[in-house]
């Protein structure tokens, strides 16, 4: 949880699956290349609205530079982001990251830092009938340090290593002063392998193709860690073409912490219509689609839905909770070069409430 909510904007290009814990999502967009000819440095600043079920509402404050690495390369555009987040629910952040490429796409690094303070509900693992109708209010405070190089093996298969290192500090909110003295602030650093699988025809405006992804860390203390347990984390996206302007993009997650693992570091179902970690448990599966349709150049409208579930257990159906979210979003292409653009998305989901998410941001998965 801690780590989603500090990197989503930065870490994983292209990897909203995190649904509405992103604080700004990376919007979905498709139709308008970015101008391949423009090699210059390109700069946007831009103040987001905040509103979501998760931190409340307020702004955040985003500057975002692309550029190339390599001279006459067909490898995406290296970017680099620093954000600010500050909402009425005394939820801040502050942070940097960027996604580089080098030698042609043939090498791809991905870093992040951040450091803020949120303020959450803990709902119980799945269907836990006591946290999910009585949320448990906490506080995470801490930073979080993340970093991924992955190097091309074969063609379109990539592989690496990826590693973190955060130290949370956990305090619970309640009305009660002996328990509110209680604080955990441990040290999680995890490293372990990735693989990446990527046909897509296009980083930036996919219209076919497929992009998977798997990421396995290790919280040990022989690498610092306070607590031993470990947590994978799959993806498959794929994208087709129905018409010239109209593009589906669906996507497949399956994820997994054992149980030695911390609350906050357990996987959740993530997607737009209900606050992020209301899903949690010790397994996760979950499917989602999005249609976009390009009605011009700049501007592009889409409609999304998704269903999936938290296990308590892992992987025992029974002790799943399900959950499903869906909605219609419209985006603004503000940079050509950079396939930069805003967005705002309407979402309604299992919770029964409605939500708003407004974004910034290059595209990425559903």
């Amino acid at each position: 949880m801690l780590i989603l909510l500090f990197l989503a904007t930065f870490a994983q290009e292209g990897r909203s699956g995190e649904g509405e814990a992103q604080i700004i999502p990376l919007p979905l967009e498709t139709g308008v290349e970015p101008d391949p000819d423009d090699d210059t440095t390109q700069y946007v600043a831009v103040p987001v609205p905040v509103l979501n079920p998760t931190l409340g509402a307020g702004v955040a404050l985003t500057g975002i530079s692309t550029f190339e690495l390599d001279e006459n390369s067909q490898a995406p555009r290296s970017t680099v982001a620093l954000v600010g987040v500050f909402t009425d629910t005394d939820s801040w952040m502050v942070g940097a990251g960027g996604k580089a490429y080098f030698g042609d796409d043939r090498y791809r690094l991905t870093l992040a830092a951040g450091y803020g303070s949120f303020n959450l509900d803990y709902y119980g693992r799945s269907s836990d009938p006591i946290f999910f109708d009585h949320p448990l209010a906490f506080s995470l405070e801490g930073s979080v340090i993340a970093g991924r190089g992955l190097a091309r093996i074969r063609e379109d298969l990539y592989g690496g290593l990826g590693g973190r290192l955060m130290q949370p500090k956990l305090s619970l909110n309640t009305n009660f002063d002996l328990i509110n003295r209680l604080q955990l602030a441990p040290t999680l650093n995890g490293v372990g392998p990735l693989l990446e699988f990527d046909t897509r025809d296009d980083q930036t405006f996919p219209t076919s193709g497929d992009s998977m992804s798997f990421e396995l860390l290790f919280y040990d203390e022989a690498v610092g860690s306070d607590f031993d347990f470990s947590s994978w984390d799959a993806f498959w996206h794929r994208y087709r073409l129905i018409d010239d302007d109209l593009v589906l993009a669906t996507e497949l997650r399956a994820a997994q912490a054992t149980e030695d693992a911390p609350f906050f570091m357990l996987p959740f179902v993530s997607f737009r219509g209900f606050p992020a970690s209301q899903y949690l448990g010790e397994s996760v599966l979950q499917v989602q689609g999005e249609l976009r349709w390009q009605t011009t150049d700049e501007l592009g409208l889409v409609t999304f839905a998704g269903g999936g579930g938290a296990m308590a257990d892992a992987w025992v159906p029974n002790t799943m909770n399900w959950a499903w979210g869906a909605g219609v979003g419209a985006r603004y292409l503000i940079s050509k070069a950079d396939g930069l653009n805003i967005g705002i998305d309407l979402a309604y989901g299992s919770t029964g409430e409605g939500t708003v998410y407004f974004r910034v941001g290059r595209p990425s998965e559903p």
